[in-house]
């Protein structure tokens, strides 16, 4: 890991550790609840029907050094997500202190009658005795469920909730807490009622949608920013049949020149790009020779004629719209 990348993450605004650290390999961010956390984790979302299985992805991930696994109760694979790290982690010898584990409770189930009994039955799937994070992953409570929601305007709202995720972090479950899919004002008010801190908010971000401003609001106020549809989820882009305003990332001629003057790929250079922002990520692959191109992009550094380059590529294309929960959450 060279020194100009820790310099580069030190500098954005985060405490970076990594002697002594826990997690191996991994550089670290410190959380305002004062756990350290992984800068780059592994993704379980759309997991299903790959190259590898769930499991054997996860154990594949953990050889390549990831130390970090980013689950939600939505994504309907926790138990083989907890397969895997029972298995890779018996394999290599690791104990439960050497792995990062964050989950997120879905809108349909984080009223505050039932989050603790999601978060229960994620811990049984995931076979933990507690999460190292956990997340609201919508912003707003609905009734029904995926992918039918109906928004909810009675009973409770996200303050009730996020009382409910701090009793969590009260009783051992969890040791930090955070959101998911917040824009700036729904954080700036979560900060505000807070008792227990959110240490981050995971959002989509790509070249394609940078969302610049929210990631500097969040970094002024000690906020980690966790960038998922890190490569801009081409898979999923076609499954909606929501094509990307100009060429899919991986196939950007700008991203290709970038990648051919620093001898790497397309997709580590994407990755890295996230880092040189001080932006945590998440990315996803069931193919056990990407999983580890993935993990692998800390030999290099991207130059500001390079950042300006991707900069140039924002189109406030957005994929992932939470449309299911009938609430116009971005707009």
């Amino acid at each position: 890991i060279n020194a100009e990348y820790m310099g580069r993450f030190r500098g954005s605004g985060y405490a970076m550790a990594l002697a002594s650290s826990p997690y191996g390999v991994s550089p670290c961010v410190t959380l305002s609840s004062g756990h350290l956390m992984p800068v780059v984790g592994y993704g379980s979302f759309l997991a299903d029907g790959g190259v590898l299985s769930v499991r054997d992805s996860i154990v594949a991930a953990l050889r390549a050094g990831y130390r970090a696994f980013d689950c939600a109760r939505i994504y309907g694979n926790e138990h083989e997500v907890g397969e895997g790290l029972r298995d890779g982690m018996a394999e290599l010898g690791l104990t439960r202190q050497n792995v990062f584990v964050t989950s997120k409770v879905p809108a349909h189930l984080s009223g505050p009658g039932m989050l603790r009994a999601c978060c229960l039955e994620t811990l049984r799937d995931l076979k933990l005795d507690f999460l190292d994070l956990y997340l609201i992953h919508q912003p707003v409570n609905i009734s029904g469920s995926f992918p039918n929601g109906t928004p909810r305007h009675e009973g409770y709202g996200m303050q009730d909730i996020w009382r409910a995720m701090e009793g969590l972090v009260d009783t051992g479950l969890v040791r930090s807490i955070g959101v998911s899919n917040f824009n700036g004002q729904m954080l700036n008010d979560c900060l505000a009622y807070s008792r227990i801190k959110p240490v981050t908010d995971q959002i989509e971000r790509h070249p394609y949608l940078q969302q610049q401003k929210l990631v500097d609001f969040a970094k002024k106020y000690n906020v980690v920013i966790t960038a998922y549809s890190n490569l801009g989820s081409p898979a999923f882009a076609e499954r909606r049949g929501k094509p990307p305003p100009a060429l899919p990332l991986l196939q950007n001629p700008v991203i290709a020149r970038i990648a051919e003057k620093h001898h790497k790929t397309a997709s580590q250079v994407l990755l890295r790009w996230s880092l040189e922002c001080g932006v945590n990520l998440i990315p996803k692959s069931t193919t056990p020779s990407r999983i580890v191109e993935n993990f692998n992009i800390f030999d290099f550094s991207l130059d500001a004629d390079d950042m300006r380059a991707i900069a140039e590529l924002d189109h406030g294309y957005r994929q992932f719209d939470m449309a299911w929960v009938g609430v116009p959450t971005f707009e």
